[in-house]
């Protein structure tokens, strides 16, 4: 997956509305040459599923986030504007990739831990959101 931040004029058009627009955008990775695309901004991001230990969805009341645990020790934490649709449109594609390791806020939470130490965690990270 990769994560590419928009310069202002990228994002500009866009408004108060979605930068992501439909039909969703598709490209094979062999089309960007990574060293550059990370060496462009620091926040952006090539993310490998086969090294996402853990990866958390979370459904805010203004944005949109997904939480990673990654092989090396690295984490990243990817936010989006609701508007963007960022958690329905990773919430139909992580799945596949990610299986079990994928957690979403609400139910699957529990499941991991009956609701305990994650779910705290989660509410006190989405209060931080608003």
């Amino acid at each position: 997956m990769i994560r590419r931040r928009l310069s202002w004029s990228e994002s500009k058009p866009h408004g108060l509305g979605p930068t992501v627009g439909t039909p969703l955008p598709e490209s094979a990775l062999g089309s960007f040459d990574l060293a550059t695309l990370l060496a462009e901004h620091p926040t952006n991001k090539v993310i490998y599923f086969d090294a996402v230990v853990t990866a958390r969805l979370v459904k805010g009341r203004t944005s949109d986030a997904l939480r990673l645990a990654m092989s090396d020790g690295d984490r990243h934490k990817l936010l989006w504007l609701r508007r963007d649709r960022a958690y329905e449109i990773l919430s139909n594609s992580l799945p596949a990739a990610l299986g079990d390791r994928l957690l979403r806020s609400g139910t699957d939470l529990q499941k991991r831990d009956g609701g305990g130490a994650i779910r705290r965690a989660l509410s006190a990270a989405e209060a931080c959101m608003v």
